[in-house]
């Protein structure tokens, strides 16, 4: 399981949600069900991957970057390129799928927390190949009971269905973002999940955390 948040600075919901997993998942007497996700699979969580723009509360690094467009050539900084240094480190399984024939995984399901500042409610971006299940709508459902859910028909020129927006195969319409070199490169499904900044605070974490054990869940109920 890989789990990322604060590539946008400005975005910090996220990072507070990576923090508080981190917390949950090394304290198992308080937290039985985080006890059980960690005998069950191998994560990595990485809270903050542009630590400038959180401490400054800005989208882009140093630079002037939007990291999370840099995923084509990530040796342009040293933020993605460390972060696909990562993931390449992950040891590999071999997946077979009668569609996609024998393809190397490394990561079953990563998870992106990101924030939106002009939505009125949650909803994510779910980008996978066509023989993945998608778990969206599951997802969605159970933030529902949360905070409301964005159900505009368009999120940034793209179709929302009911707050999922599904992004198949090799959709470019977004850049070289993270979940896109995932798809492509690793062949892993992203769920990119987007909370609305003018919630409060708590409200946006639990969203977050909502959502992640609700995509545990159905990956173990029914695995991707």
């Amino acid at each position: 399981m890989y789990v990322s948040a604060g590539i946008h600075g400005d975005e910090p919901a996220g990072v507070e949600c990576a923090i508080r997993l981190i917390q949950q998942l090394s304290d198992n007497q308080q937290y039985k069900y985080w006890d059980f996700l960690l005998d069950t699979y191998n994560w990595m969580i990485s809270p903050c991957d542009n630590p400038y723009g959180y401490e400054r509360d800005t989208r882009e690094n140093a630079v002037g970057l939007d990291l999370n467009r840099m995923f084509e050539t990530p040796e342009q900084t040293k933020e993605t390129e460390f972060i696909v240094e990562s993931i390449r480190r992950i040891p590999q399984q071999k997946h077979i799928n009668s569609h996609a024939g024998s393809n190397r995984l490394a990561i079953t399901l990563a998870l992106d927390l990101h924030e939106d500042m002009d939505s009125a409610g949650f909803y994510l971006w779910e980008r996978r190949r066509t023989y993945h299940k998608p778990i969206g709508d599951a997802i969605v459902a159970k933030v529902n009971s949360v905070c409301n859910i964005n159900r505009s028909s368009i999120i940034e020129g793209h179709h929302n269905d009911n707050g999922v927006i599904t992004l198949l195969d090799q959709i470019t319409s977004k850049g070289w973002t993270r979940g896109r070199y995932l798809a492509e490169h690793e062949n892993t499904p992203c769920l990119i999940l987007e909370t609305p900044t003018r919630l409060d605070w708590n409200t946006r974490v639990k969203a977050h955390m909502v959502a992640i054990q609700a995509a545990i869940d159905m990956l173990y109920v029914n695995p991707l």
